[in-house]
């Protein structure tokens, strides 16, 4: 993928994998590698696509905006 740094490439490919399987285990070598800040980022991240997919599931476009807000203090995230 050109334009992309190693460690970008990795991020994407562990999005791809996250968002719709399983959630990241220790025997995960591939999201383990990466380093604390990307696999919270993975983590987030990929709940943020399980969350879209499932509002889109029928693709049919029903949805048409959502609006959400997030507490940083209380570690909420409201929709």
């Amino acid at each position: 993928m050109l334009g992309y740094s190693e460690l970008e490439i990795e991020v994407i490919a562990n999005l791809a994998r996250y968002h719709r399987k399983s959630l990241p285990k220790p025997r995960h070598t591939n999201y383990q590698n990466l380093p604390a800040k990307y696999q919270k980022v993975v983590s987030e991240l990929s709940a943020l696509l399980r969350l879209a997919v499932a509002l889109d599931r029928l693709k049919q476009g029903a949805i048409a905006n959502v609006r959400s807000e997030l507490n940083q203090k209380q570690k909420e995230f409201y929709m």
